[in-house]
């Protein structure tokens, strides 16, 4: 009689054991779905943050605001957005430095520099080198162009707000208004969120 009993609570047992094991793989299931989820949702933002990349510094590249180019320029202008859809930086940054050293149009010269900040920025990651590059574009002997001038200037000051140095914004904004009479460039939206944060 005992040894009847014992049998059944053992296989009693084991029944229980087996219906609470299939219930626990049930349960875990869904965690595995969310969490296959979440993996699909982080990979699609990392690919629309890297589509979003190349297309703000393609946008830079070919700027319509910037007007046309020397045929040997837009060619390796060309070239640098084709290395910049592929990811290759290093290759896209030296076709900028060949514009940058052998080209004879100002303009194309502060284009460059500014396209090498934005690559520095955006796809990099390296805001500091971004501002050094703005201000090489600003120095460019022979630059009377203040469309290129006030977007290196604007770049600039939001680069500095998003380091947190509002101070810096501030010096070069100021500094802007001082280089550049604004006809129909006027850095207001930056102005304006350096006055909310001072409020």
């Amino acid at each position: 009689m005992i040894h009847l009993r014992s049998i059944f609570i053992i296989i009693l047992t084991y029944i229980v054991f087996l219906f609470s094991g299939t219930s626990q793989e049930e349960e875990k299931k869904p965690e595995k779905h969310t969490e296959a989820l979440l993996n699909q949702v982080r990979e699609q933002y990392e690919h629309d943050q890297q589509t979003a990349k190349k297309k703000h510094i393609a946008g830079v590249i070919m700027g319509a605001n910037w007007g046309t180019l020397n045929a040997k320029d837009d060619i390796r202008f060309q070239l640098v957005r084709v290395y910049v859809e592929k990811e290759d930086y290093e290759n896209a940054l030296k076709k900028l430095d060949a514009i940058i050293t052998q080209s004879p149009d100002p303009k194309a010269i502060m284009r460059a520099f500014c396209t090498r900040a934005s690559i520095f920025e955006i796809a990099m990651g390296k805001p500091r080198l971004a501002l050094k590059e703005y201000r090489n574009a600003i120095a460019v002997k022979g630059n009377r162009y203040v469309g290129i001038t006030a977007g290196a200037y604007l770049a600039m000051a939001e680069i500095y707000l998003e380091l947190g140095d509002r101070k810096r914004a501030k010096l070069i904004l100021e500094e802007s208004y001082r280089s550049l009479s604004y006809t129909s460039v006027t850095p207001v939206p930056i102005a304006e969120e350096l006055r909310e944060t001072e409020q």
